[in-house]
């Protein structure tokens, strides 16, 4: 299970939101080169102990933080892989962006408890806070705050979802 996003144009997002069923074609195109340079993001597994770092939560949370990986609004009721797609309106990417950018890697570092993950059954299980667990996280997460910026400065929607 990998956290991925897609960041698209306003009217590629009314598109999917008139017509939900085209969400499959928009996230898995026949041809992956039809992904513009700097428009996905896959954060892999890394996407729930990102969350947990966030909001201290495995799956809630409080905005904008919870936005960042497990936020927006379902578009339809189409299975994605592990559920619906969800979307952030490109205010929502602005807020999650600054929220994401006020928070250095080892301040997020810092809020790992092990014990807490563990009771929390964090996806995957078994994160020990190693080097490579935190060399790993602190990638991704420093992958997703560009990734969140970049989309705010273009005023686009991202769309968010589990594959």
């Amino acid at each position: 299970m990998c956290g991925s996003y897609l960041r698209v144009t306003n009217d590629q997002l009314e598109q999917v939101l008139n017509e939900p069923d085209l969400i499959l074609d928009m996230l898995f195109p026949e041809d992956d080169t039809e992904f513009e340079a700097g428009r996905y993001l896959d954060i892999d597994k890394s996407w729930q102990i990102i969350h947990f770092l966030l909001t201290g939560d495995a799956l809630d949370g409080d905005e904008p933080l919870c936005n960042a990986v497990m936020g927006g609004t379902e578009i339809g009721d189409v299975e994605v892989v592990y559920g619906p797609a969800r979307f952030l309106l490109p205010e929502q990417v602005v807020e999650v962006a600054t929220a994401l950018t006020s928070i250095s890697e080892d301040e997020l570092w810092n809020r790992f408890d092990i014990e807490a993950a563990r009771k929390a059954e964090i996806y995957p299980q078994g994160w020990t806070g190693s080097e490579t667990d935190r060399s790993y996280v602190l990638n991704h997460f420093k992958c997703l705050k560009t990734y969140f910026v970049d989309a705010a400065n273009a005023q686009e929607p991202v769309i968010l979802y589990l594959s």
